[in-house]
């Protein structure tokens, strides 16, 4: 069984990523938060999901259902593939920084020198 994804689901569901989009990057700009001082990341957040929630009952409103769960769909997969790759970044430096000298593995091209200092 093939779906056709028409070009108004389509365009809904781009709109939604492009704002959830525009959600990540403005989080990913906030963080880390200055100390004591996260009410900027925590408006971010409410006034994007009151933003989306808004923009859905609008679309049901007038009776398209359809569309305002591709909406959320599209939303929804932005904030999925940006956590995706904050983690995938965090994890590599991780790796990069920590594996080789836990394995043995030398990370500098000149050998070490012992006894000198």
């Amino acid at each position: 069984m093939s779906v056709r994804l028409d070009a108004r689901l389509a365009s809904c569901s781009g709109f939604g990523f492009v704002l959830g989009a525009a959600t990540a990057g403005g989080a990913y700009e906030l963080y880390p938060p200055a100390k004591d001082h996260v009410w900027p990341m925590a408006t971010l957040a409410a006034v994007s999901i009151v933003g989306i929630l808004v923009l859905y009952l609008i679309v049901v409103r007038f009776g398209a259902v359809n569309l305002g769960d591709w909406l959320i769909v599209g939303y929804t997969v932005a904030l999925i593939v940006a956590a995706g790759l904050v983690v995938t970044r965090e994890i590599t430096e991780t790796l990069r920084d920590h594996v080789p000298e836990n394995l043995g593995v030398k990370i500098s091209a000149l050998p070490a020198v012992k006894g000198v200092g």
